[in-house]
This record gives structure tokens, sequence and C-alpha cells, in this order.
């Protein structure tokens, strides 16, 4: 046994701890090449040799791009700004903590999930860390500045889902607006309210032309009511979230606009598609929410909008089709009243008995204030967000989506491995995001649908107002996915959608978007008119109706094809410590102001299985992933020929804690796991050695 490291070992552990990585050929965790090349806009296009490769790359391009955005975006999903920004923002931490999860919760998720969901996770963080570690190494060239100011952690796959649960409330959940519709029925009387909330308005423009009466159902109220005070108590803490996410310019759901035009439409003989999501009104000195990406493997080729910290492109197009999509705003959030036993949180009744809430202790932390200690309290029905004691009642947050939100990376990813547009619509059948697809593919099929799990509304009971929590209003089950609207270019020839109606028979919530004339018939007034659409047609959309996406996509498939895209203010949202930007930071914005997009560049050359045959030339080891770990640590090897290597893992005092030797291993990639459990947490360096040649990687056990 070694008592402690040479000092030729320790000058290896500071030379190797932050290594310097080739910015165009990285190797990832499973020992696979990835290649990152930059076009003309700074755009990463990702070449990879296996999936886990390319998510690997695209973790280190988005760090390299966005590494504060990202920090800042899932301090928001993790309700963890007022430790950065301070005490001011403790009402976003606390709304967030209270409809969200915990990261105990997340890391059981994480453990629950597919293995290919997990790898995926894993690789995109060992990506971001790589890239951490060469801004540690290289903080000149590599640290933002931002982080002059706040400390840079080593990102976890819990950071991510993080992120993908806010994402997934942000857009893909709406409604929750019930007490807001009690009060206006309270104050306005019934005959207001069936004039200015309908259930369902035949004047509201669709996407879908075809009309179907609505169903006709009687719909009751239970007659509940909540004192003025309280609601304006509710609208207040709304109205100070927004107030304080605007001033650190974080997105608001603003909505998303798109056009998908027939070949018989289409004055190039291709389909064609216009995609404009808007997530924020884009501004010349604020990276865009989004930013873009190409990810090229053999079995996943997309290109598009990706979110900094979530794996995955979602809206773009792959080498036969383009997709894009908009916010469905539709109903699958509920407000339901329980009532209490006392006037505190003792206990509710559901189901004729009586029932302890779920607690959960917790505390925000501020960086100017003392710890701010709550309780999270969930009913049956879902997180308690608001109450009004003094009456018994306890307001808790139904939606469809809870616990389900990771869906809205793993759909997107597989949704875009599929070869047809029918395929890539159909994955989306039990995903629990509500939104309006629109694709076009390169044999002149369109295809628009409305996708989403909703609950079935045929109950009764007024989907606008608030439910008895009490168990006789509970959700009786859901639309199956055939029954969602759905149409091709054989119904219409072309369809237009800016989170509009999806069709004449589907019926409005509490959240009461399609009343009377709409936004969306701006767009058809440009549409309609053409019977022939050209491609600068379909572009000057957007300045017609004087509105633009947060990333802008147009595809002509016709011969020969032609696309375009956009995301001002430009891909990087880097500066330096000495305050020097990026050349890449603003260099969209003119085209943006000029209402115009830039070429897509496209790599033709795709990876395929047969580029495997090439072996590595030199011993290499990668970096451990996950890191920090607390059961198994996996990390990559490549081997020029077939060798033992002999592994030593030495703790931080440089005492060696575990050694075995990997016999006869094969030339080529290895991907090994080191199990940890019985190591204490801590920093470990652990030593390979293949044929006399020495390579330490860094460890951190974290239980």
């Amino acid at each position: 046994m070694k008592n402690i490291l040479s000092l030729s070992l320790f000058f290896q552990f500071l030379l190797c701890i932050c290594p310097h990585i080739n910015a165009t050929e990285l190797s990832a965790p499973d020992g696979s090449i990835v290649s990152i090349t930059r076009d003309d806009f700074g755009v990463p296009h990702i070449q990879a040799e296996t999936e886990s490769g390319v998510f690997f790359g695209q973790g280190y391009a988005l760090a390299e791009d966005r590494m504060f955005q990202m920090d800042t975006w899932r301090r928001r999903g993790e309700g963890t700004l007022a430790e950065w920004f301070g005490y001011e923002y403790w009402t976003v931490d606390y709304w967030e903590r209270i409809i969200g999860f915990t990261d105990e919760e997340r890391s059981i998720t994480f453990q629950q999930l597919p293995l290919e969901t997990r790898l995926i996770l894993e690789s995109y963080t060992a990506g971001v860390n790589t890239w951490i570690d060469s801004a540690y190494t290289q903080p000149d060239q590599h640290l933002p500045l931002e982080y002059e100011t706040y400390p840079l952690d080593y990102w976890t796959v819990e950071k991510s889902l993080a992120l993908i649960e806010w994402n997934g409330r942000s857009f893909g959940a709406d409604g929750g607006q019930e007490l807001h519709r009690l009060e206006e029925l309270q104050e306005l009387g019934w005959e207001w309210f069936e004039a200015n909330r309908p259930i369902n308005d035949p004047d509201a423009p669709t996407t879908i032309h075809l009309y179907t009466p609505p169903q006709q159902i009687e719909y009751d109220y239970s007659g509940m009511s909540v004192p003025h005070h309280v609601l304006q108590q509710i609208a207040y803490q709304k109205e100070e979230i927004v107030r304080l996410e605007r001033q650190l310019h974080i997105p608001q759901t603003l909505g998303s606009f798109a056009v998908l035009i027939s070949p018989q439409r289409s004055a190039s003989g291709g389909s064609m598609l216009l995609g404009a999501p808007q997530m924020f009104i884009p501004e010349y000195d604020v990276p865009a929410f989004v930013c873009e990406i190409e990810l090229d493997c053999p079995t996943y080729h997309v290109s598009g909008m990706s979110i900094p910290g979530i794996p995955g492109v979602f809206t773009g197009r792959t080498q036969t089709y383009s997709f894009t999509l908009c916010c469905a705003k539709s109903d699958n959030i509920d407000v339901f009243i329980d009532s209490t036993e006392t006037s505190s949180f003792e206990r509710y009744w559901f189901n004729d008995e009586w029932h302890e809430f779920e607690l959960i202790p917790d505390t925000i932390f501020c960086s100017d204030h003392d710890p701010i200690p709550f309780q999270r309290r969930r009913t049956v029905h879902g997180p308690a967000v608001w109450h009004n004691l003094e009456d018994h009642q306890v307001f808790s947050r139904k939606c469809v989506i809870w616990g389900n939100e990771i869906t809205f990376m793993n759909t997107f990813i597989d949704a875009a491995r599929q070869e047809t547009i029918t395929g890539f619509i159909n994955t989306f059948e039990g995903a629990a995001l509500g939104f309006n697809l629109l694709c076009a593919q390169n044999n002149g099929d369109i295809l628009y649908a409305h996708v989403g799990v909703y609950p079935d509304r045929n109950d009764g009971v007024d989907p606008r107002l608030p439910r008895r929590g009490d168990g006789s209003e509970e959700w009786q089950g859901f639309m199956q996915f055939d029954q969602l609207p759905r149409a091709s270019g054989q119904d219409q020839g072309y369809f237009v959608n800016w989170n509009n109606k999806p069709v004449s028979w589907w019926n409005n919530g509490d959240n009461m978007p399609w009343v009377g004339n709409d936004r969306v018939s701006d767009i058809d007034a440009c549409i309609a008119p053409l019977q022939q659409v050209t491609c600068t047609q379909l572009i000057q959309v957007q300045e017609q109706i004087n509105s633009r996406g947060t990333w802008q996509q147009a595809s002509d498939w016709g011969n020969p094809a032609q696309h375009s895209c956009l995301c001002p203010p430009g891909q990087s949202g880097f500066i330096s410590r000495f305050g020097i930007p990026d050349e890449h930071k603003n260099d969209q914005w003119p085209l943006h102001i000029e209402w115009q997009m830039k070429s897509w560049f496209w790599m033709d050359t795709s990876i395929s299985p047969e580029d495997y045959n090439h072996h590595p030339t030199e011993f290499h080891v990668n970096h451990f992933f996950p890191n920090p770990c607390n059961s198994n640590a996996n990390i990559g090897l490549e081997l020029p020929s077939s060798s033992d290597v002999d592994v030593e893992v030495y703790n931080c005092l440089g005492r060696e804690v575990v050694a075995f030797s990997l016999e006869s291993l094969p030339a080529g990639y290895h991907r090994i796991g080191l199990p940890v459990e019985n190591l204490a947490s801590g920093l470990y360096l652990v030593s390979f050695v293949y044929e006399g040649n020495q390579i330490i990687r860094k460890m951190v056990v974290l239980k």
C-alpha cells in the first residue's frame, strides 16, 4: 500500500485535473470520437460515432456558448434564484418549490428512467463538465464574465431535470386559472360570464377549417365561493413573479406561430413550413432563450432549436422533413378546493374521510437575508398552492404532466429519429405535454396535430371553474390520442397556427384563449389569397404580421430545396472575464432587423455504422461520468493494442483505497464502471496504467 503520492504523481494531478480539450475533436465518456465544427455564425455542428457521444458534444458546445444562461435557468427550475440574486426573488423560488420537486425526488426520478435516457443525460452532463474543466484551467480564455461574481459549479443530471420540469410546465401545460374565472363570475354574474367566457365560441378561428358542431353538454358548478381579498392576494403573487422574471429576462410564455403549405399551394411544388417559436421578444444585449445546433450520429441526425441545459432538438429539420411546434394552450391543469378540518393545515376531507397533508420541510437560502424555512404541502390532487384557512379552504393544483415532465426531452429525441412525419407525430402518443405540431416532408406530405394528454371534459363539471376536492368531482379519464385534432394536406391546402383553437368542436377551458377574433387571422389573411406561395412570401409573413420568433425557420422542400433559419441576436452568450464578447454574440441581429434569415447549414455527410472501423492510435482515458457520483462511476478507455490496464484509487490524503487490474483488454474503446458504494464522500484520484503509461483522472463521490 502506498501512503503518499509521489511528487510526479501530484504534478500530473495538477495538469490533468482540468485538461486542455481540443475544441474540434473530443473523446466522449463511452470512448467514441466527437467532432465539433462551427459555421460562419458560430453554430456548432456535432458529429459522433454514437448517440452518447453526440449528446456529450451537445453538452460541451452549449456550455461553451451559454453556461451562465444555463445556470440561471436551472436555478429558476430548482427555485434557487435567491441564492444568487437576493431576497427579492424568494417569491419566485417559493412558487417553484411548491409546484415542483426536490433534488432528492429528481435523483429518484433519474434512477427510475430507462437506461437509454440515463445515458443521454449522463453524457450531456459529462460534456458540460468537460467544458467547465477547461474554464477552470484556462479562465482567461473560457471563464464567462458572470463567474467573476457568481460561483461556477459542476453540472449534474438533476440540474438538467430541473430545467426539463420547468420548461415542461411553462410550455406544455396551461390552465389553472379557475379562481380568476370564479372572481369574474362572483363580481359580474352568470349572464356576463356566459357571454364573455363561453365554453365554445363558434366565431373563433381554427387551424383545421372543417366545421364540426361542438358536443352539447350540460355543465354544472357546485356553487363554491372564495373571498375577494384571497383572490386579490393570488393575483398579486402572480404579477410579482412575472415582474421578477422579467428583471432576469426569464422567458414568458408569449406564444408561437407557424405556417404549413401543401405542394398544391406551393410555387416550387414541394411542401413548405414556417416556424416561429416565441419565448420572449428578442433583445440585442440578451441571449435568446434558445440556440441552434446540429446533431449527427448513425441513429440520429437533426438540426434546429435547442434549449441550453437540455439534450435534444425541439424544432428543426432532419434529412427528410421539417417540424415546428406551438404551445397547445389547451386546459390540462385544474384547481381543486380541498376542505380542511380546522383553520390550519391539519387534515383535509377526501372520499368520506380525513387525510393528512403530505409535508416536505424546505428552506430558501438568500445571498442577502436569513434563510426562509417553510413547508411544501401536497394533497391527493397535487401541490397545495394557495389557501384560505379562515374558511377551511386549500387550493390544490392538479396537472396532467405532474411527474411526467421528462417526456419533454424523451419524446422529442425519439420523434427526431423517425423517418416520416407520421412516425414523428405518432411518437407523441402518451406524452403528457400539450403542443400543436406542424410537419412538412420532402415527399410532399404535410401534417398538423394537436397533441397532449387532456382530461375528458364530458363529466359535466364546468371546466372554467374550480372543482370540489372531496372526491365528488374527480377526473373521469382522458381523451384518446386518436380523438385529438389532426389533419393532412389531403384535408386542406394549408394550415396556420398561433396557439389558436385547433378545430371547431374543441372547447375552451378556464384559460379562455379562443373567444372572438384571433391574431391567427392576420396570418391567414397573408396566406389565403396566395394560390402559389413562394419561399420568399412564406418568410415575409413575419414582417406582414409584425411579429417574429425567438427562433425562426423556413423550409421549402421543392427542387432544389431551400432551408433558412435565424436565432437572434446570435449563437453565443459568452463574454470573457475581461469584458470581451464572443464574435457570434450579436452577429445574427442585422438579419433580424431586416426581417431576413440566414442559409441553414446542413452537414450532408452523416456518420454511418461503417465508420466505426478505425482504432485509437494512442492510450487515452476519458473523464468520469456522472461526476460527482454516488453509486457507480463510468469512464471510457482507448487502447491502441491489447494489454492489461492497472487501476489504483487514491483518497485526498494520497492513500491507496482500491486497486485492481483489467486484464487482456483488446484494442479499441471500452467503457468500464467503477463501484463507489464503499467509498466515503470526497475527492479521489484514479490512476490508469497501460504499458508503463499513466493517466490520472479525478473522481468526486457525493452521498
